[in-house]
This record gives structure tokens, sequence and C-alpha cells, in this order.
């Protein structure tokens, strides 16, 4: 469905998703659909207070990723020594103008019935991975038990970007 070609390594300064003022270092993205539906620049925030996650810089001029740009940040959480994970919150798009996205928690059903994206083929382009709830993967018991997640290996980072441009920009294109 896409490609992801790394383009640079910077520095970075700035506010971490929970708000905090950090440091860090960031590898930068180029999202490219293969049939030319998007193209987006997109960047994999390791910050030095240990937090890390992605976010776009940049959208294919379609006014529907503005709502993107900037905001709906995915976290990368620590697993075990091995492993990290990501809760895969989805971009959907409100009928209001202009164009306007929140995140939801979404089902694998939505992705596969109503996207048409294979979630376990497309991110599986991109490395090794378990699909499923919070109570599956994580033995979360809280009221986010359901929520879907993708448990991979640690310092793979083309996967949760994988993640983030099929769960944020390719959720509201399609």
């Amino acid at each position: 469905m896409f490609s992801i070609t790394e383009k640079a390594k910077q520095l970075i300064n700035g506010e971490t998703s929970s708000g905090k003022d950090s440091k860090g270092e960031a590898q930068v993205f180029e999202v490219a659909h293969l049939q030319n539906l998007f193209k987006a620049t997109i960047r994999y925030n390791n910050w030095l207070n240990g937090e890390r996650d992605i976010v776009c810089l940049d959208g294919s001029n379609d006014p529907r990723l503005n709502t993107v740009i900037g905001r709906m940040r995915l976290s990368v959480y620590d697993f075990d020594e091995g492993s990290d994970w990501i809760s895969l919150k989805t971009a959907v798009l409100k009928n209001q103008q202009p164009p306007h996205a929140t995140l939801h928690q979404c089902s694998y059903d939505y992705y596969r019935d109503f996207l048409r994206i294979d979630l376990e083929k497309e991110i599986g382009y991109f490395g090794r991975f378990q699909l499923g709830t919070k109570e599956e993967l994580l033995n979360e018991d809280g009221r986010n038990r359901n929520d879907l997640c993708v448990l991979f290996e640690k310092n793979n980072t083309l996967l949760p970007v994988a993640a983030f441009t099929l769960s944020r920009i390719a959720s509201i294109l399609l």
C-alpha cells in the first residue's frame, strides 16, 4: 500500500506527547502511497526524558490531512526487554467544514470491512508483531482492555511509523 524511506536524523527540542519540554533525537521518514494517493513526512521522536512518539510534519496538499499535521501523535511504550507496544487509535473524519478528525478506538473489523485495510498484511511488511486487544497482549483489565494495540520488536522504528500511517493518514483518506 505504501513505502517508508528514512530521510534524515535530527536533533529536536520541543514538547513530548505528555506535554513535557525535552530535547531528543528524531528520525524523519517519507511515506508514499504506491498509487500516489498521499505522500507525508513523518518524524519518530526519541526524547531524552524517555518518551517516544510519532508525528506527521507534512502532508500531500490534501486539506483532510491538515487535521493530522502536528497533532494526533502516536506514543510508543516499553513492554519488556525485547518488545514495545502502541495503542492503535484511529483518526476518523467528522462531517464538518473545514475537515476535522478525531481519534477513536476502532476494531480490527472496522479496518477490514469499512476501510478495506488488512492490518496484519500491511503492518507485517515492516516487521514481526502481534495485533490484539490490550487485554490479550498486555494483560490489562481496566476500562481500556478492549482497545486495539500492537506489540512489536524493540528498536523497530518502521513498524510504528507504518501503524501511524494506517491509523492516522490512510484512515482519513480512505
